[in-house]
Formats: structure tokens, C-alpha cells, sequence
């Protein structure tokens, strides 16, 4: 999930001869979005170097203009290696998204390492800008979409798992659906250990009615029942702690449940 005090939607990673070309993404994205460009979005007297460094960690998605230029523009492999880095360090909070723009026949953009892989734009004109300008606002608001539901999700379990000790049967009910939901395969060990407790319980039941002669037998076979019901509780007990614990270190540790 995206974090909530990003600064900026796009940052837009250009050679200094493609700046008109990034300028003009810019003014189709900046009324719907928020976008740092660096021509338009440093102040007089800013250290370009570090604003723009700060500006890529507090953007969402790094758009990457690709072309001819991009092999000899040294500032901008920078970027493009900082952004490839944070993208793997967490898909979630950085996105990069190559345009790869060829406005001359003979021009062959050299794909930089790790963007082979990345699914992106292409623009062969001024033209075609408006469409990208419109992929990357759609992309934008799915994006915006995505956080807002699993942000409900998020707090719906951590209002449940705030209840599992305490509030009345109902809210620890609800609460230990949750928790199965977090974690499908504990419903069905959970089921599984409560046919053994029952199982256990009701051969000692059958033990004490047909087998009451022999008294021996009788006392041998309820103790080893018993401390297999003893396990059986136990197991259930270390379960049910291990679920809330993975459960709650999932939302606080890792938000979006990533």
C-alpha cells in the first residue's frame, strides 16, 4: 500500500535535451495529478541535487522518459537506478513505468538495465503525449482505488483483533472470523482438533459403559485419553496465540498486508 504523506504522484526522469517533451507530459498531467518535474517544480536557489533525490522517495511512480538521449544522460541513470532499487525494495510504495519516446525513424533507445522487464509507454510524436498523459492518470486512480480497499480491509482487522480479549462473546466471535479469514488453514486445523477432543471424549465415554470390569484398563485408557484431550487443548490454545500474533504483526508491521 502506498504510504499516506507521499508528496508527489509522478516523478519524471528525463535527459536535459528531451526537457521539452517532458514538459509537455507535464502539462497534461499536473491538472489532474500531482507532478515533479524538475524545469518546473525547483525554486530559485534550491540544491537541485538533493530536492530531486527527495522528490523520487516521496513520489509514487517514477516515469522514466526513454530515448536516444537516455545513455549519455548521466543524472538520469541515476534516477533510473534509484528508482529500480526502490521498486524492488517495495513494489507497493514506487512504481516505475518506462516512455519510451522515438519522435526520429533512425533513433533506437537503448533500454536501461532493469527496465527490460517493466511494462511501458510508448510515444512516437507530440501527438500520442495526450494518451499517455491519460494510461498514466488511469493507472493513477486504480492505484488510489487499491489503497482505499485494502486500507478498509486493514482496519476491519485490527478492529477485530482489538476485540479478541476483550468485549462481550459476540465481538470475540466476530473477531475469530477475522482472524480464520487472515489465516484459512487455521480453520481447517481448528476443525480438525476439535474432532480429535471430541473423538477423545467419547471414547472415554464408551470406555467407562462397556469396559467398566476392568478397572485397570479403565484407568490406564482415561489417563492416556485425557492427556491426549490435555494435547489436543493445548495445540488448539498454541494456534489460536500464534494466529492473533502473525495476524497483528501482519497489520502493524506491514501494512496492506504485503
Amino acid at each position: 500500500m502506498a504510504e499516506s504523506n507521499q508528496k508527489w504522484d509522478f516523478f519524471l526522469a528525463h535527459a536535459g535535451s528531451d526537457t521539452p517533451v517532458a514538459e509537455r507530459l507535464y502539462d497534461l498531467l499536473s491538472p489532474h495529478s500531482k507532478v515533479f518535474l524538475d524545469s518546473r517544480s525547483l525554486l530559485p536557489g534550491d540544491n537541485w541535487d538533493e530536492e530531486l533525490a527527495l522528490a523520487q522517495r516521496n513520489s509514487l511512480v517514477t516515469v522514466v522518459l526513454v530515448s536516444a538521449n537516455t545513455e549519455r544522460a548521466y543524472y538520469q541513470r541515476e534516477e533510473i537506478a534509484a528508482a529500480i532499487d526502490m521498486a524492488r525494495k517495495n513494489k507497493d510504495t514506487h512504481r516505475v513505468v518506462p516512455l519510451y519516446w522515438k519522435d526520429q525513424p533512425d533513433a533506437q533507445p537503448d533500454v536501461h538495465y532493469g527496465l527490460r522487464l517493466k511494462h511501458g509507454l510508448f510515444a512516437s510524436g507530440p501527438d500520442e503525449l495526450p494518451q499517455v498523459a491519460e494510461r498514466l492518470i488511469t493507472l493513477r486512480q486504480k492505484l488510489a482505488q487499491r489503497d482505499k480497499q485494502v486500507a478498509a480491509i486493514v482496519q476491519t482487522q485490527q478492529q477485530a483483533l482489538s476485540h479478541v480479549t476483550s468485549g462481550g462473546y459476540k465481538e470475540r466471535y466476530e473477531a475469530a472470523r477475522a482472524v480464520m479469514d487472515i489465516f484459512p488453514g487455521a480453520r481447517t486445523a481448528l476443525v480438525i482438533i476439535i474432532m480429535a477432543l471430541l473423538s477423545a471424549i467419547l471414547a472415554c465415554l464408551l470406555f467407562a459403559v462397556f469396559m467398566s470390569r476392568f478397572d485397570v484398563t479403565i484407568q490406564a485408557a482415561l489417563a492416556i485419553l485425557g492427556s491426549l484431550c490435555a494435547l489436543a487443548v493445548s495445540c488448539l490454545m498454541l494456534m489460536w496465540n500464534k494466529s492473533v500474533n502473525l495476524a497483528r504483526d501482519i497489520i502493524q508491521g506491514s501494512p496492506g498486508l504485503r
